[in-house]
């Protein structure tokens, strides 16, 4: 999905030619997308995406959220045991 939003975000400031094309809605909240790839530059961007800082400040913002989950969770059985 980041990859998705990352392509997205290159067509709208112009600098690929990406149009979405399709979204499927998969299970668990997950979402496929097409994209109009005639010339087959998301390979490249994949790479790209991967050693880009955004891909690394998403990740770590992933990772803040699904530490908050796990603590508000736990929280929340604390406070239900007492």
């Amino acid at each position: 999905m980041d990859l998705a939003i990352y392509c997205h975000m290159l067509h709208k400031l112009g600098k690929v030619k990406l149009p979405v094309v399709d979204v499927v809605r998969l299970s668990r909240g997950r979402h496929e997308f097409v994209f109009d790839d005639q010339d087959g530059i998301i390979r490249s961007l994949e790479v790209q995406y991967a050693n880009s800082e955004e891909a690394n400040l998403l990740a770590a913002q992933k990772s803040l959220k699904q530490i908050m989950r796990t603590r508000l969770e736990g929280s929340h059985e604390r406070s239900r045991r007492r």
